[in-house]
């Protein structure tokens, strides 16, 4: 009799372990062969990058002829740079970050991103012939332009004619 009795509570202290371990040791995942991502964290927001990107920056796009011009009027005796560009082109996608921080290192320069897809009339008014061009003014008028994606460049004529 005492043996059948110590039998029985080792089975019973037995079952409880092996349940507690299987509800601290869940599995993963329902199906094991069916990848499911984890849940996400409770309670944690998520900062959209793009939104974070689009409120520190600088550079404005400029939709059609009439905003460039009012954005040249309201920039009166300031440097303007005027980036054409167009959506597709490779050298226009690597220049984009840096005339970004260019931008924000200089908020007294006010730089405009022009797609040349989307506003002709502009691109035709400056006679924009390969992208990325970038064209310079200072009280509406032209100080120098020049094409192609050259960081060096930029910055050089951005801090001569600052």
């Amino acid at each position: 009799m005492r043996r059948s009795l110590q039998h029985f509570v080792r089975r019973v202290v037995r079952c409880r372990t092996v349940r507690a371990h299987a509800a601290v040791h869940k599995p993963k995942y329902a199906n094991p062969r069916v990848y499911q991502p984890p849940p996400p964290p409770l309670n944690v927001e998520i900062p959209n990058r793009r939104e974070s990107i689009k409120s520190t920056t600088m550079v404005q796009l400029i939709t059609d002829a009439a905003d460039l011009a009012t954005k040249l009027t309201d920039a009166k005796e300031k440097l303007v740079i005027i980036d054409f560009f167009a959506k597709w082109c490779g050298p226009c996608k690597l220049m984009a970050p840096f005339i970004e921080e260019l931008a924000n290192e200089y908020p007294d320069v006010v730089m405009l991103k022009v797609d040349v897809d989307e506003c002709e009339e502009a691109a035709i008014e400056y006679n924009i012939q390969s992208m990325p061009t970038f064209v310079f003014l200072k009280s509406k008028t032209e100080v120098v332009r020049f094409s192609g994606a050259n960081k060096d460049k930029l910055k050089e004529n951005l801090l001569k004619f600052k």
